[in-house]
């Protein structure tokens, strides 16, 4: 799919950065959702969650979270390694407030449902950081699971 010049305005680092939309506006799921292959709902307290870890909106509630399902913390590697899937997580800037999460895909890349809008694949993490409109803040924590 094309750039998508909606996107640029509610993510402004997205018009220096190599990017592409991979879906049509999804609102029945969200990031962490998107992290796990699940297409058919919002992985959130109110609707679904799958998990025993008690849902927060810090990030160490959602480190415990993506704990629960075998990732482990892994500083701020962002680099490819075969046979580990990554995620990033997210928070606000300046708080320990989460605000979304992204996997790395095979070829290193970077995928990410934003909000209850488009999934995009991104080269960078840093293209989503910020603080106007939409932007997600800056990445605080990288996990890894060995598949």
């Amino acid at each position: 799919m094309p750039r998508s010049r909606y996107l640029e305005s509610r993510f402004p680092k997205l018009r220096s950065t190599h990017y592409s939309v991979t879906s049509n506006r999804a609102v029945r799921y969200n990031c962490v959702a998107w992290v796990f292959g699940d297409r058919r709902r919002d992985w959130d307290l109110l609707r679904y969650w799958p998990s025993k870890t008690e849902l927060g909106d810090t990030i160490a509630s959602m480190v415990a979270f993506f704990r629960s399902f075998g990732f482990e913390t892994c500083l701020l590697d962002k680099s490819l390694e075969p046979g580990v899937d990554k995620i990033a997580l997210y928070r606000k800037n300046g708080t320990v407030e989460f605000s979304h999460v992204a996997c790395q895909q095979p070829d290193g890349t970077w995928s990410s449902k934003l909000g209850k809008g488009r999934d995009i694949s991104h080269d960078t993490l840093e293209c989503l950081e910020g603080d106007v409109l939409d932007e997600y803040g800056t990445v605080a924590v990288i996990m890894k699971w060995a598949i």
